[in-house]
């Protein structure tokens, strides 16, 4: 069977609602490796390994979409004049 990334999604929050409900303490973890021939290896850690390898078209540039948001949070925090304070990024060092 061929794995897609939305089988991954499915697998995520199937395993994040069964942690959700358990009546204790629950981890989940994502690797994700780069293979060769355009793949990608998916693991989930949780309880078990849950292990999907998944076709990676490589990178592709992003949509004007993600573009504009990107460009207004990073206006956001640089506003002219403000203080890092205000904008959430007070040194902590």
């Amino acid at each position: 069977m061929k794995h897609t990334n939305e089988m991954v999604l499915a697998k995520i929050q199937q395993l994040n609602e069964i942690l959700f409900r358990h009546d204790g303490f629950g981890e989940m973890k994502v690797e994700m490796k780069i293979l060769k021939k355009g793949q990608k290896e998916v693991i989930i850690h949780c309880g078990k390994q849950y292990r999907y390898v998944v076709d990676y078209p490589g990178r592709t540039a992003p949509s004007p979409g993600e573009v504009n948001r990107l460009v207004q949070a990073v206006a956001e925090v640089e506003r002219p004049g403000s203080e890092p304070e205000e904008a959430g990024l007070k040194n902590r060092y």
